[in-house]
């Protein structure tokens, strides 16, 4: 028997609580070097699985498109690969460019920054008045940053990598 619709609205709260907790969980497991802290939040990553797959199969149905846009993708292996070191503190945006061989990457630190994905290393440092909220590729040589104006997301600028920088 199919829940309430407000049983059904109650789920999809704590479904979108559960996916935000296990990003969280995520991100914290993907920074940590600490392997017992690693162990913990396995275990609480296995926790929210667990919660996760039980709000789903309650639901009974296809998830509504701002659930689906929520639940991580792609993200079941947890094997720690590499880190970027560079940003501080907060690293809100990431993009692969159109090729596959260049990261790009927006932070708190009021900077964007182009990372070369076969060596790790930073290649380009792109200041900016304000945190970097959202970056987008928009051509092979262009990407597109948002960042706050006003309190909100208003202010954008396209940068084109050949007119502006010398790329190695």
């Amino acid at each position: 028997m199919p829940p309430s619709e407000l049983r059904r609205q109650q789920i999809e709260q704590l479904l979108e609580d559960a996916y935000q907790l296990k990003g969280d969980i995520e991100h914290k497991f993907a920074v940590s070097s600490s392997s017992t802290q690693r162990a913990g939040l396995k275990l609480e990553l296995e926790n929210a699985n667990v919660q996760i797959k039980e709000l789903e199969d309650e639901y009974g149905g296809p998830l509504p498109p701002s659930l689906r846009l929520l639940h991580p993708v792609g993200a079941e292996d947890q094997t720690f690969i590499r880190a970027f070191e560079g940003h501080s503190p907060v690293v809100w945006s990431v993009a692969f460019s159109p090729d596959g061989r260049t990261i790009l990457t927006g932070s708190d630190d009021n900077t964007a920054r182009l990372w070369d994905r076969a060596t790790d290393r930073c290649r380009v440092l792109y200041p900016t008045a304000s945190p970097v909220k959202a970056i987008l590729w928009v051509g092979s040589d262009e990407f597109l940053l948002t960042v706050p104006k006003d309190g909100g997301l208003s202010g954008f600028k396209i940068v084109d990598l050949a007119l502006q920088f010398s790329i190695k």
